[in-house]
């Protein structure tokens, strides 16, 4: 199976981005997600007009709950396809000195922020048993947290990740701290076996 999350070194400068197989699952998630809601906000906006009167005049017998949920479909499929087409990259590099975070969406110059490398002080990994949300994060000097990638599982895929980062920003001589939250089941394993 590929990766979620793709990892390029090139020189003094690593890059770390969602895979397409990465951007279809957070895509694919998304639309999951919000078809029931959309479909319980639909229901409760035009339910009156349904009691009231589309429920004698219908023609056949669910159009009116089929058109609902057609219209649910529709726009969780589009708020998926955006996530889709976002891209989201970290870019460390060591030459620059900085890390930079880049988004592309489908229409724009991509939006970009950064922070200089020093005030790098931790990476925070949270892994998680699917369903649960995994982590990836970094917190600055300052006390600043930024999430790098966060999604639902992909524990061992984020810890590699984070190794990798570690080494990196390690090869280019900045010691950070890798703290890492562990899913409270496996706390609770290892606390049984002492």
């Amino acid at each position: 199976m590929s990766p979620q999350i793709e990892l390029e070194i090139s020189g003094d400068v690593l890059t770390v981005r969602w895979s397409r197989r990465g951007r279809l699952m957070a895509a694919l998630y998304r639309g999951i997600k919000l078809f029931p809601l959309i479909m319980g906000g639909l229901a409760i906006f035009f339910m009156p007009d349904y009691v009231f009167r589309f429920a004698e005049e219908e023609p056949v017998t669910g159009l009116f709950w089929g058109s609902l949920a057609a219209l649910a479909l529709l726009i969780s499929f589009l708020a998926s396809s955006l996530r889709y087409f976002r891209s989201d990259q970290w870019i460390f590099d060591g030459s620059e000195l900085v890390v930079a975070a880049e988004v592309q969406t489908l229409w724009g110059k991509p939006a970009r922020g950064e922070a200089e490398l020093r005030e790098l002080e931790a990476l925070m990994l949270e892994t998680q048993k699917w369903p649960r949300r995994s982590r990836l994060g970094m917190r600055l000097e300052s006390g600043e947290e930024e999430i790098l990638l966060q999604a639902h599982g992909l524990g061992d895929e984020l810890d590699e990740v984070a190794e990798t980062i570690f080494e990196f920003l390690r090869d280019q001589r900045y010691h950070i701290d890798l703290e890492r939250v562990e899913d409270d089941a496996d706390a609770a394993d290892a606390e049984d076996e002492d």
